[in-house]
């Protein structure tokens, strides 16, 4: 017997217990770049794919798979230097990436970046595989996501990067959570951790603890309101095995954010780095490579169907970036994105443009 289930996500169709659904998007996007080094504009087209496939077929276990495609034609792949090298790169302990360079001005990129099996069973949860484990609170900057931070910039993949792992969580009611987590990197280094999630006094409450890379850690992190305004930190310690002499070895966020009528969004998010504080997080030092650095978000919903905003960042070392951006949606399925990025430098300066049409769909 058939029958037919819609979710607010995708169909689903079941045969007996056997459920499966297909969701993703197609987008197109024109990127150019220009920087001080060069008069010469790069032009750059992305189509870009993504498919999730998720599984059902036994209570309490369920798979889910999700590919992801891209396709870059232009001036980006023919005059950047490395820049197949630079995208033929899976830090996972199993390489699900794959490149095809076509030409000289033409790469396809293909990753699984999610492929895992789920266990339920009543409060227990147990999932193995390439996963995204987040355990970040903060808007901009998480320290606390020791397992698979992303850059901020890096506006075209919201879904973010996953890593090969094994997750047992355990909920005793309310929203008390345990989880335990340990992942394995492409140089077999190791990750694992322990997080405690709960809630006291109208604040969403973690700490945690692990090991990585042959160093301990622990961190907290906090999400509540102080009167209308929203307030989230988190930050991170690190000790090298040896306990060596103490030194400035933290990391941490905190940002406070307000939603105003009508349709206004303003968010000021802050970020402190310790000199050494970036000891078993090598490959995360992109999201945390300036010592001090603020961010101010500013977003208005026009209406319905137009919204706007800006992001405005400043770090150390007189560093600077700005993001502006305009979104139309054009349906229930359709939407036009324009965004910028400069980035600005004593001796350096780079401005971006994209221009993207995404379409979304489920079976």
């Amino acid at each position: 017997m058939m029958a037919v289930f819609l979710t607010s996500h995708s169909w689903l169709i079941a045969q007996d217990t056997l459920c499966w659904g297909v969701q993703g998007f197609v987008k197109g996007m024109y990127m150019g770049a220009q920087s001080n080094e060069s008069s010469a504009t790069m032009h750059t087209g992305l189509l870009h794919g993504r498919l999730r496939f998720d599984l059902d077929p036994l209570d309490p276990f369920s798979f889910r798979v999700d590919v992801r495609n891209r396709v870059y034609m232009g001036d980006m792949v023919e005059q950047v230097p490395g820049f197949s090298e630079l995208m033929d790169v899976d830090r996972g302990m199993v390489d699900l990436h794959f490149t095809n360079r076509q030409g000289s001005d033409m790469l396809w990129v293909m990753d699984i970046d999610r492929l895992l099996v789920d266990y339920h069973a009543k409060r227990w949860t147990a999932t193995l595989g390439r996963q995204r484990i987040n355990w970040g609170v903060n808007t901009v900057w998480n320290p606390n996501d020791i397992f698979n931070t992303y850059d901020f910039f890096d506006f075209d993949y919201e879904e973010r990067p996953g890593s090969d792992a094994l997750r047992v969580q355990y909920q005793w009611g309310g929203m008390s959570v345990m989880e335990a987590a340990a992942s394995m990197d492409s140089e077999s280094k190791l990750r694992s951790a322990i997080l405690y999630r709960f809630n006291r006094q109208g604040y969403d409450l973690q700490v945690l603890t692990g090991y990585s890379y042959d160093r301990w850690l622990c961190g907290i992190g906090w999400a509540g309101s102080i009167g209308e305004s929203g307030f989230k930190g988190e930050a991170r310690y690190v000790q090298p095995r040896d306990f060596t002499p103490f030194e400035n070895r933290i990391v941490a966020s905190v940002g406070v954010d307000r939603t105003f009528d009508p349709g206004w969004y303003v968010g000021l998010n802050g970020l402190y780095t310790g000199a050494d504080s970036r000891l078993g997080f090598e490959n995360d030092a992109v999201s945390f490579s300036y010592d001090r650095a603020v961010m101010l978000q500013v977003n208005k919903q026009i209406n319905p169907i137009w919204s706007a905003g800006v992001s405005v960042f400043y770090g150390s070392e007189d560093r600077m970036a700005v993001m502006p951006s305009v979104s139309r949606s054009l349906g229930d399925n359709w939407e036009l994105l324009l965004t910028g990025i400069g980035f600005y430098e004593k001796n350096a300066s780079q401005n971006n443009l994209f221009l993207r049409l995404r379409w979304s769909f489920s079976t």
